[in-house]
């Protein structure tokens, strides 16, 4: 009886010793939002006017839903949590506050044409 009541009060140490292990290094899935740059100017400025962007959402378009033009980055792919959370602002407001934000004065021509931040250039 004795070893009984020793076997179950090991398990349940155990069990309850478990939940506090931690289960290795998880990391947290990233939501993209995706914008269309839809101006056909391409300086600083630009790149920093909301006007200028278009959402498209939380999904990669697919294929590239620009017109042919000259080489530039038409389809902006920005990690969610790195935007404004700020309700009252549009999402092309969030991506051009961000793009504001950038602490190198080139910083939001350096964003939107970094290879990694985009997912389509103009053809």
């Amino acid at each position: 009886m004795i070893s009984l009541f020793a076997t179950v009060f090991v398990v349940a140490i155990v069990v309850a010793g478990s939940a506090f292990i931690k289960k290795g290094n998880v990391k947290p899935q990233i939501t993209y939002d995706y914008f269309q740059y839809t101006a056909s100017s391409y300086g600083e400025t630009d790149y920093e006017n909301s006007g200028n962007w278009s959402s498209l959402g939380t999904s990669n378009p697919g294929s590239n839903p620009c017109t042919n033009g000259s080489t530039h980055t038409c389809v902006l792919k920005i990690d969610d949590s790195r935007l404004s959370t700020d309700p009252s602002l549009t999402m092309p407001q969030k991506i051009a506050l961000f793009l504001q934000n950038q602490s190198d004065p080139n910083g939001a021509t350096n964003f939107v044409t970094n290879a990694s931040n985009y997912t389509y250039r103009k053809p």
